[in-house]
């Protein structure tokens, strides 16, 4: 357990919470590994001491910002009211659209686990929120009906996908938002590249939310195959 000093000056209207809520909605413009101490401290006009009086370390902002990330994504979790492949959409789609709310966050787990999938011993608040997604991630899952292997598999590609297709439209990544890709595929030899050119157009219309939903029904048809295989 962490020995608090004095309250700070100055710091009477802080909480960790306070502080938290701070963080997470700098990450709809920041990544979440360039929200620092420092950076939370400016944001709330109070000095870097006074944050570290609630947070021991850069370590403990960042597990507190994925924690309440996770904490408001429970809170508007879709509730199952058909079968599996309707809700699994549903239950997809809102973790996508948690993510492009939040692309610090994407950002942060587009480049590695820490924290995705493992909260630190000790740390009870934030592993009770990650264990309350994977269960109900896995329940969403599982409802498909495949056995636990292929199941685990899914859900490994289910939300890579996911926050890949969020990072790239909260990002834009998409090739309409690259400024020269259109200039170059125009110019290229039509007799050279046929499919270019025949492609093109439709390729650079590309929107986030259309490509998110392209990639997930070739998943939930991938499922769905798979489902029919098993049971025959």
């Amino acid at each position: 357990m962490v020995r608090r000093g004095p309250r700070p000056p100055g710091s009477r209207k802080l909480d960790r919470e306070v502080i938290l809520a701070v963080g997470l909605v700098l990450t709809k413009s920041l990544p979440l590994q360039d929200v620092s101490i420092v950076r939370v401290a400016r944001e709330l006009d109070v000095t870097p001491a006074s944050i570290h009086y609630y947070l021991e370390g850069r370590d403990a902002l960042t597990l507190g910002i994925v924690t309440l990330f996770i904490h408001d994504l429970l809170a508007e979790w879709p509730q199952p009211r058909s079968s599996w492949k309707p809700d699994l959409e549903a239950v997809a789609t809102a973790i996508y659209r948690h993510y492009v709310r939040y692309p610090g966050i994407a950002a942060y787990f587009a480049a590695q686990n820490r924290f995705r999938v493992f909260i630190p011993a000790g740390e009870q608040r934030g592993a009770e929120h990650l264990h309350r997604f994977l269960e109900r991630y896995f329940a969403a899952i599982a409802a498909v009906g495949l056995n636990a292997r292929r199941s685990a598999v899914y859900s490994l590609v289910l939300i890579q996908f996911i926050i890949a297709a969020a990072h790239a439209t909260a990002s834009h990544q998409l090739p309409g938002e690259q400024d020269e890709l259109g200039a170059v595929m125009a110019a290229l030899d039509r007799r050279s590249y046929p499919n270019i050119h025949r492609m093109r157009a439709s390729y650079l219309g590309l929107a986030g939310d259309d490509a998110f939903r392209a990639g997930l029904h070739l998943i939930l048809a991938g499922l769905q195959a798979e489902r029919r295989k098993q049971s025959g």
